[in-house]
Formats: C-alpha cells, sequence, structure tokens
C-alpha cells in the first residue's frame, strides 16, 4: 500500500510539473509571436 501511495504522489507531482512547464512555453511563445507581429509592421 505504500509504494502504491508514492506511485499516486509521483504521478500528481508529475501532472502539475506538466501543467507549469506547459503553460510557461505556451506564454513564451506567446510573447515571441507577439515580438514578430511587432517588427513585420
Amino acid at each position: 500500500m505504500e509504494n502504491y501511495k508514492g506511485l499516486l504522489i509521483g504521478i500528481l507531482a508529475l501532472i502539475v510539473f506538466r501543467y507549469t512547464v506547459g503553460s510557461f512555453l505556451r506564454r513564451k511563445i506567446k510573447e515571441r509571436k507577439e515580438e514578430k507581429k511587432k517588427k513585420d509592421h
């Protein structure tokens, strides 16, 4: 049972990590696209 609990915490941490990194990367990409728009005009 302890092993299962550890696995569950690991999966939860992975999901949170993926979500935070994903949102961070999305914001970076958005900023980059806006910079390109400014350069084009």
